[in-house]
């Protein structure tokens, strides 16, 4: 056509022709440079990603692993993790709030869980979790834990500031959960363990593999507000430090000569060879057994494992030796699943409960799929190459033997 500049690679390409001028160039390297930082700037810090999903904000977080040991979220394909109390605040305009109420004298696992039902319940709901921090009330175990407000950061997952925020909360008006409505305002549901639908959350399977999806939430809150990692319980850094959860208050799940610890110490002999220096210690609620008992379990364990010792100690310390050490077995108890849900470092070996009347909570046994499985005889279901693939996984390169590195 008459009076048309025909060039190769069209429009865009007679753009750049017109602006062929000596001072472009660098200015479009410098743009592109200042794009990359920002986006990388961006992407190295905590945010939250939102999809308009019917007129509301659908809180969306996506976790990768980065090299520096931190958690990025990033809107990808892959697996969607939905972390409500983190981003869903309380809308001026339209409150509802979900009050959770827990078994104050159940055990930290136990309350631990139920608090995850609540963000669960919350996310599934569209209502904000109004979570009350742990108070000054002895569990069954004989131990409160206010302790882990500050341990864990639960301080952070608590939404108390929303009654002094708002002075009208009394007026709100309560719905029972099964007939919460999506366009409710003005509302609080004051809900429990029995809160599901049709069966008890720990029975549902819509509470299933709640501990490995709400890890990396949980993880972050303990990381920015938790003072756990600042308080490292092992005296040596090169000493691989292996933490076993042993059940003997109120069950023993696993007594000496059952062969659970020495086929979870046989699938992972040889993965702990390549280490210069192994130690295991081995926490149980040991104040519940006879002399006889304890003597037994001291004796089986000194002459099974190698640099071995037995630990009576607190929840708070137990729960700070799981959440520092190098490998954690579990016991089928939710004890260590409390560590590994707000604490990465550890390589966990998941392992089957067989608590009597509950086979494991129903749907809601959890595992860590970056961990070990073993099952109710202790025999771990990966293969050898599994293993050592799984340990190098971890960062330990400072504790292998020199041969290794």
């Amino acid at each position: 056509m008459p009076g048309t500049l025909m060039v190769p690679g069209g429009p865009l390409r007679v753009a750049l022709l017109r602006f062929n001028k000596p001072w472009f160039k660098p200015l479009l390297v410098c743009g592109f440079i200042l794009l990359l930082t920002a986006s990388n700037r961006v992407g190295n810090k905590w945010c939250c990603h939102f999809c308009k999903k019917n007129s509301s904000s659908v809180p969306l977080f996506r976790y990768t692993k980065h090299s520096n040991q931190t958690y990025h979220p990033e809107r990808a394909s892959g697996e969607v993790i939905s972390c409500t109390k983190l981003v869903l605040q309380p809308d001026k305009q339209c409150l509802r709030l979900l009050e959770v109420k827990r078994e104050e004298r159940a055990g930290l696992g136990h309350q631990v869980t139920e608090i995850l039902f609540s963000l669960r319940l919350g996310s599934h709901l569209r209502l904000t979790p109004y979570i009350i921090p742990f108070e000054s009330v002895k569990s069954n175990h004989g131990e409160d834990y206010t302790s882990m407000n500050d341990l864990l950061g639960l301080h952070a997952l608590s939404n108390k500031e929303i009654l002094k925020e708002y002075a009208n909360y009394s007026l709100l008006r309560e719905v029972v959960i099964k007939d919460v409505l999506p366009g409710d305002c003005g509302i609080v549901v004051k809900a429990d363990a029995n809160s599901c639908h049709q069966v008890n959350c720990f029975h549902s399977p819509t509470m299933s593999l709640l501990f490995q999806h709400l890890a990396p939430c949980m993880r972050h809150v303990a990381d920015e507000y938790g003072s756990w990692s600042r308080r490292n319980p092992f005296p040596s850094s090169d000493t691989f430090n292996v933490v076993w959860h042993v059940r003997v208050g109120d069950i023993e799940l696993h007594r000496p000569g059952d062969h659970f610890y020495t086929n979870v110490y046989a699938g992972i002999r040889e993965a702990l060879e390549q280490f210069s220096q192994v130690e295991h210690t081995f926490f149980g609620a040991w104040h519940h057994l006879s002399e006889e008992e304890l003597n037994e379990y001291n004796s089986f364990f000194l002459d099974t494992f190698p640099n071995a010792a037995l630990a009576n100690a607190t929840t708070e310390e137990t729960l700070l030796h799981m959440m520092h050490c190098d490998l954690l077995v579990g016991s089928g108890s939710s004890l260590p699943l409390v560590a590994v849900l707000f604490s990465q470092k550890p390589l966990y070996i998941n392992s089957e409960s067989q608590k009597p009347g509950h086979h494991g909570w129903g749907f809601l046994p959890d595992y860590f799929n970056d961990g070990l499985t073993a099952d109710l005889s202790g025999t771990i279901q990966q293969h050898p190459s599994e293993v050592r693939a799984t340990f190098s996984r971890k960062n330990l390169a400072s504790k292998l033997k020199q041969t290794s590195r």
